[in-house]
């Protein structure tokens, strides 16, 4: 992969804080400030742009238009997507879970083959969201709870090539910062807290005990469980551009999910946040856009996911980890529980839930970090999530502000 340019941190300024996930990279100073953003275009799901020439550097897609580069269309030729080979587009939705099996993402390119690593791609998208921030100074990333050693220090040596300083930030202690910066007046700092990451394509649980040792330690009540969000948006794609095209193309639900803001809208219309999805998208017919055929449309997909989901038609399922079933999903939250009545800290009352899934609703309208606390710790008598009680870059202003403190 070709070598990075020389990254120039800013002369001054407070940390900056970074949350890469599939749908969106925030970043935030740990004052809660917003990190600026371009004034032009919406955010895309990331992605790193592979090189298609020889000493082409590694980029990354993070603003509206799209570079053409994977993103679906028919023209120009690298642009299309076909569905036996990866794309010239590598999405940070696939890059979490492929760093985690440490596999690797090939594109044959219609000049030259290229391959890169997902650490690599991570990096490239840390940087690219850095660069959007002016006055900045050292940057923070947050690491997804389920990141293992291995992988961490994959990603670490990929930080340290593309974003000199950069330090990694687990979740829980960066959920642990900012919730300290947001504490209200009912809370006691030191009491523990039910930690749960409803993530796109992972599900954790933790107890986080601020008065262990070390600050803000945090002790796995279960093994992570596959999520269901990718195989969601991946049929909710295909089921929006039937019912908008009378013969879909080609790589037009790659398009939709990878090369547009409509998987976040979609997310936020399903969770309540929003009544329609702004515009349409990569073609979409206006009825594809209301709440009632998103909501009508994701009833089904919602139902199989949470009681045995089939991966459907979603594109290189070589890449990700297998969605749960009910059993699995059932037997998940009972380890849960058992680990957290075996842990050695007092029942958690309150509960913090972070991911993209979190304020989705099941099948009978309660959000999933709701339903998830519930099952897990029954006397649980307050649920924060990031988006609803949290601000939305929860983990990116805890990022920030475990990196101001060194």
């Amino acid at each position: 992969m070709t070598e990075a340019e020389p990254f120039e941190p800013g002369e001054a300024g407070e940390p900056i804080g970074l949350w890469i996930d599939a749908l969106c990279a925030h970043a935030a100073r740990p004052d809660g400030d917003a990190a600026e953003r371009p004034a032009e275009g919406g955010p895309l799901p990331p992605a790193a742009i592979l090189p298609r020439f020889r000493g082409e550097p590694l980029t990354a897609d993070l603003e509206t238009p799209p570079h053409p580069r994977g993103c679906g269309d028919i023209w120009p030729p690298e642009g299309r997507v076909e569905p036996d080979r990866h794309p010239g587009r590598f999405p940070v939705g696939y890059a979490w879970p492929m760093l985690r099996g440490e596999r690797c993402w090939h594109w044959a390119g219609d000049q030259r083959p290229a391959r890169l690593e997902p650490a690599e791609a991570i990096a490239a998208v840390a940087r690219a969201r850095a660069e959007t921030c002016p006055a900045r100074g050292a940057a923070a990333l947050a690491l997804p709870p389920e990141i293992e050693a291995r992988p961490r220090k994959r990603l670490a040596a990929a930080l340290a090539q593309r974003l000199p300083g950069a330090v990694l930030v687990s979740a829980d202690a960066a959920a642990a910062a900012a919730l300290g910066a947001l504490a209200e007046g009912g809370d006691d700092p030191a009491a523990p807290w039910l930690y749960l990451h409803v993530g796109l394509d992972r599900w954790t649980a933790r107890v986080v005990d601020p008065a262990a040792r070390e600050a803000a330690a945090a002790a796995s009540l279960a093994d992570p469980l596959p999520g269901f969000g990718l195989a969601l948006l991946a049929a909710m794609a295909e089921r929006s551009v039937a019912v908008s095209h009378r013969r879909p193309r080609p790589g037009a639900a790659w398009q939709l999910l990878w090369g547009s803001p409509w998987a976040g809208e979609l997310i936020d219309t399903l969770a309540g946040a929003r009544r329609t999805i702004s515009a349409p998208h990569a073609g979409l017919a206006p009825q594809a856009c209301r709440d009632a055929f998103v909501r009508q449309q994701a009833r089904v997909p919602v139902q199989q996911a949470t009681e045995g989901w089939q991966r459907g038609h979603i594109l290189y399922p070589e890449a990700l980890d297998a969605p749960p079933d009910q059993s699995a999903l059932t037997a998940w939250l009972q380890t849960a529980r058992r680990g957290l009545a075996a842990a050695s800290v007092p029942a958690p009352e309150r509960a913090v839930a972070t991911g993209a899934l979190a304020l989705l609703p099941d099948e009978g309208g309660v959000a999933l970090a709701d339903r998830f606390a519930e099952r897990i710790q029954p006397r649980i008598r307050a649920v924060r999530a990031a988006g609803r009680e949290l601000p939305a870059d929860l983990l990116a202003r805890g990022a920030a502000i475990a990196a101001r403190c060194g």
